[in-house]
């Protein structure tokens, strides 16, 4: 037996293939087999997303908007019967909110809107159950924006019908006129009223006054006649009243 080393044989290596350049292209009927064995998948695949798709775009309501404006002035502020009216507005706190912000919130009362609720028949034309509902949701589509440094308040107002929403935007704009108005007249009326307790005021001194002074044996053709006379002869007679008052108090 020998000792010598077993001799290794090298495994021959199989060079790799050349890569085919251009791939191999795929024909049309191994598209299109495939997709036809599915195709009841795909039909009712595709009719199932277009019902979905038409059901969200039913669902969404399309809004159309109108918008209306007018200015405030600065000295242009609800008077003080007015405010005493304002009262139960929401934020119409007296004497803490600008011309502005005064305007903003007669618009947001609740005067307002039923009115406008009233004027549209907003409970049947929106098919709402009851005015509460139909006024929270018009507190939703009704919006006010105040540009400060110009002084103009946009009132915007959003409906499904074009018309209506730009009739409520501008009767909104002529709800807050007339109360504005009302307010005004309410104050005028008051006036008035005071000027007339005075003058009725007035009118009593003067009678009283004729009076005591017909009664002191003088009368209006004599002060016009002889007004000096008149004059002095009642001062005399007011001296005598004096002395005798005097008088009397020594005597007491």
């Amino acid at each position: 037996m020998s000792n010598a080393p077993p001799v290794t044989v090298p495994t021959p290596v199989t060079p790799p293939l050349a890569a085919s350049w251009p791939p191999p292209s795929i024909g049309w009927l191994e598209v299109a087999l495939p997709l036809w064995a599915r195709r009841w998948r795909l039909l009712l695949s595709g009719l199932l997303g277009a019902a979905l798709g038409l059901g969200l775009g039913l669902s969404q309501v399309v809004m159309f908007p109108g918008e209306a404006s007018f200015v405030v002035t600065p000295t242009q502020r609800p008077s003080q019967a007015g405010m005493s009216a304002m009262s139960g507005v929401p934020g119409a706190v007296p004497g803490s909110l600008s011309p502005l912000d005064l305007h903003v919130a007669v618009l947001k009362s609740r005067r307002v809107a039923d009115r406008l609720i009233e004027r549209f028949d907003l409970v049947r034309g929106w098919g709402v159950a009851d005015v509460s509902q139909a006024r929270a949701l018009l507190a939703r589509r009704l919006s006010f924006t105040v540009a400060r440094r110009e002084g103009i308040v946009y009132v915007e107002a959003e409906d499904v019908h074009p018309q209506r929403a730009a009739a409520l935007a501008n009767q909104a704009v002529e709800e807050l006129r007339l109360i504005l108005r009302g307010f005004a007249l309410t104050e005028a009326r008051q006036r008035r009223t005071f000027y007339e307790a005075q003058l009725a005021r007035a009118r009593g001194a003067l009678d009283e006054a004729q009076k005591r002074l017909q009664a002191s044996g003088y009368d209006r053709a004599a002060l016009r006649s002889e007004p000096g006379a008149a004059a002095s002869a009642y001062g005399r007679q007011q001296a005598e009243i004096a002395v005798a008052e005097v008088r009397l108090a020594a005597l007491r």
